[in-house]
């Protein structure tokens, strides 16, 4: 199985402060893919790094495509038809490198099924429901929790301070036991929120169902905290989703 690397870096102008940025790191089997980030602050370097991780992981995972990579700059005074505008846009000009099929965009950070039907609708592409590729992260982190549990006498609640409460962290949080674990800390781009007693996970789903990364905000206690807050949690175990 051959891979190319290429280090190909697609920049475009979305206008009105809004950018996007292409990184295909390699190419396998003429094709590559990367899920798309999007943030009101992303920069190349992040945006190539990201790539060349996803080559690593196809590479290892032994899967035949190349390592991809989007991140788009979307300013946050934006509102919601605005947002999709952009996106639409963003496919429309990406739209023959997607329609040749040397890179397919997925979700990322930002990024669901809605956003991303937006991208490929640009493009002229029609697509099926997207696979949710966040669950298969969330089946790995609780892996790792699982392994970390077997460490620890069996009674023992294991507490979690969590980066980015985003699509991952939803799953990971339907699928654990609040009897063995507890979320004590939390943060999305919107700011952090803290209860050392942990908060159950009826109140994090509802919240985040409710409000988005904005959830942070009516949590409580302690929640509207600035984001850098979810570095000083302490916790059995961080995650930074």
């Amino acid at each position: 199985m051959q891979r190319t690397l290429v280090n190909l870096t697609i920049s475009t102008d979305l206008g009105d402060g809004c950018s996007a940025e292409i990184v295909i790191d390699s190419i396998c089997n003429n094709t590559s893919s990367g899920g798309v980030r999007v943030a009101s602050s992303i920069n190349t370097a992040e945006v190539a790094k990201l790539a060349q991780e996803m080559s690593l992981k196809y590479a290892f995972s032994g899967l035949p495509r190349g390592g991809a990579k989007t991140g788009i700059k979307l300013q946050s005074t934006l509102n919601e038809e605005e947002r999709f505008q952009k996106l639409r846009l963003f496919g429309q000009s990406a739209a023959p490198i997607l329609q040749a099929g040397i890179y397919y965009p997925g979700m990322d950070m930002n990024c669901g099924p809605k956003e991303l039907r937006a991208i490929y609708a640009g493009a002229g592409i029609p697509i099926g429901p997207p696979t949710d590729t966040s669950l298969f992260t969330a089946l790995s982190a609780e892996a790792a929790l699982q392994a970390y549990r077997k460490q620890r006498k069996p009674d023992a609640v294991t507490t979690l301070a969590i980066e980015g409460f985003g699509s991952v962290a939803n799953h990971l949080i339907g699928r654990l036991s609040e009897k063995e674990f507890r979320v004590v800390g939390l943060s999305t781009i919107e700011g952090a929120a803290v209860n050392k007693d942990g908060y159950s996970k009826t109140a994090l789903l509802s919240a985040r169902q409710a409000h988005g990364n904005d959830l942070v905000n009516h949590l409580l206690p302690y929640g509207g905290l600035d984001k850098n807050a979810i570095f000083g949690v302490e916790a059995d175990v961080f995650i930074p989703s």
